[in-house]
């Protein structure tokens, strides 16, 4: 519904835009310091407009090359630090497509709700592979795996990034498990409980 009626919302300001422009050309040039307002509001207006409509993904999405296999629980619970179920509560920073990361990466504040594998506070900031290409108006995501969005609640496997301050999720997709309800939760606390009780390490020589 929301989106329907931000479409809507575009459509007015084009509207009015190409309006504008008709209006010129049947009486002239503009000359008004009103006008000239005028143009900077409705520029500011569609851009806020496109940014909220261009949310989409790009075509072309990053494969990631794994150094283990996330779909083997005691591989993936070995190779993380922190294994934990948290609530995303906010988006709090993102670094865009390009440099080290070719497909970005987005920051997330997490309310850590229980723990299964190391002891978190009560709230930490977590890195997910993957940001908003502003170049081409789409989302760059890494291996596919749609980005955290707020009031998630997450089954998450990361790493400590002890440069940056944050925790990082160790493989696109098996490292961020969304959570389906009470149930689906108590599951997956208890699979990944058994499965640090038998953790192996994939990399070994890793520091």
């Amino acid at each position: 519904m929301m989106e329907r009626l931000r479409a809507l919302a575009l459509l007015v300001v084009v509207g009015l835009a190409l309006g504008g422009c008709a209006g010129q050309s049947a009486s002239g040039p503009p000359n008004s310091a009103a006008t000239a307002e005028a143009a900077s509001s409705t520029e500011l207006t569609m851009t806020e407009a496109t940014r909220e409509l261009a949310r989409n993904q790009c075509e072309d999405w990053v494969i990631v090359e794994h150094a283990f296999s996330g779909s083997d629980d005691t591989d993936l619970v070995g190779f993380a630090d922190n294994v934990f179920v948290g609530r995303v509560a906010e988006r709090v920073g993102a670094s865009g497509p390009g440099g080290p990361e070719p497909w970005g990466s987005t920051r997330f504040s997490v309310e850590v709700l229980e723990n299964v594998k190391g002891k978190l506070g009560d709230s930490v900031t977590v890195s997910q592979d993957g940001a908003y290409d502003a170049e081409r108006g789409c989302l760059m995501l890494a291996e596919d795996n749609p980005l955290l969005r707020p009031g998630q609640e997450v089954m998450f496997f990361t790493r400590r990034d002890e440069e940056q301050g944050w925790h990082q999720i160790v493989t696109p997709g098996y490292g961020d498990v969304r959570i389906k309800g009470e149930g689906h939760r108590e599951e997956l606390v208890r699979r990944f409980e058994r499965a640090r009780k038998n953790q192996t390490d994939p990399t070994p020589g890793r520091h």
